[in-house]
């Protein structure tokens, strides 16, 4: 399984839990909640406010081949690996400055 891409350390860094159930209104209009499965999963949004064009092409690169596919992501605080996919289907890059790239990534563990 592929690691993600040894880019710059992201300038801002989001952690939640979400939680795993679904939530279904029957004919009647009561609301019905059950659990899909026990795990609460993480998801990761990942800032970068000044990313080089060089970590820009690795990444676009990266997700170019793993999109749809699951990887390794390392906690950048803590170390902890998780597996994780991209939670969406695109990369939208903000030009800055020269050389310079705003983005915010989605992680969603598996």
């Amino acid at each position: 399984m592929a690691n993600f891409p040894d880019i710059a350390v992201c300038s801002g860094f989001t952690e939640a839990d979400i939680g795993n159930r679904l939530m279904e209104t029957s004919s009647a209009g009561y609301t019905m909640i059950r659990g899909r499965g026990t795990a609460v999963k993480k998801e990761f949004i990942l800032d970068w406010k000044l990313m080089t064009s060089a970590d820009k092409n690795t990444l676009q690169s990266f997700f170019n081949t793993y999109y749809g596919q699951s990887f390794i992501f390392t906690h950048p605080e803590t170390g902890i690996d998780y597996t994780v996919c991209f939670q969406e289907d695109k990369l939208n890059f903000k030009y800055k400055a020269k050389n310079r790239w705003l983005l915010t990534l989605k992680l969603k563990e598996m």
